[in-house]
């Protein structure tokens, strides 16, 4: 665990996500610097909830991501949180045992991020996320994502019945 938490800022309103730092997020979002410690306490403290359910059931909550928006100058959390699509989770006795077990989204990722992509014009293999930002970087429309293979569609889906049953103790 950090001794600190890690805050990144990323805005949604653009095309893409992009990082941004504590003096732009206020610039653009006209909120006082208080406002922006009240999101990060907020964060905390949903945080704590989610740790605090996970580590009964034998689960570490590694990181995730909060999303906030205003609406007529009130700030509103306005997105799910604690689940495998925002939140990464590894297996707490894996972890004892020195090997870090993914229980998030993450291996889509990299599937999609190590998936051979090839281009439809010039007939040459990329990995489809280099494509991707080859794509972005100049201005133009980007590859579809292709599906899921069948076996990846059935790993994506244990996953998540699996995280719903360690996660709230309920069978799926």
């Amino acid at each position: 665990k950090f001794s600190e938490p890690l805050f990144e800022i990323t805005t949604k309103f653009e095309k893409y996500d992009r990082l941004i730092n504590e003096e732009e997020a206020l610039e653009i979002s006209k909120l006082k610097k208080a406002d922006l410690e009240n999101i990060k306490e907020t964060i905390l403290k949903i945080d704590a909830v989610i740790e605090k359910q996970v580590e009964k059931r034998n689960l570490i909550h590694v990181d995730g991501k909060k999303e906030f928006g205003i609406l007529n100058g009130e700030i509103l959390l306005i997105d799910t949180f604690g689940t495998p699509d925002e939140d990464r989770f590894w297996d707490a006795e894996e972890y004892k045992k020195g090997n870090f077990v993914e229980l998030s989204k993450e291996f889509v990722r990299q599937y999609y991020e190590n998936l051979l992509y090839v281009c439809p014009k010039c007939n040459e293999k990329f990995s489809y996320r280099d494509f991707l930002y080859a794509q972005r970087e100049k201005n133009l429309s980007e590859p579809l994502i292709p599906p899921l293979s069948d076996d990846m569609l059935k790993k994506v889906g244990d996953l998540y019945a699996g995280m719903y049953e360690r996660i709230t103790g309920e069978k799926f």
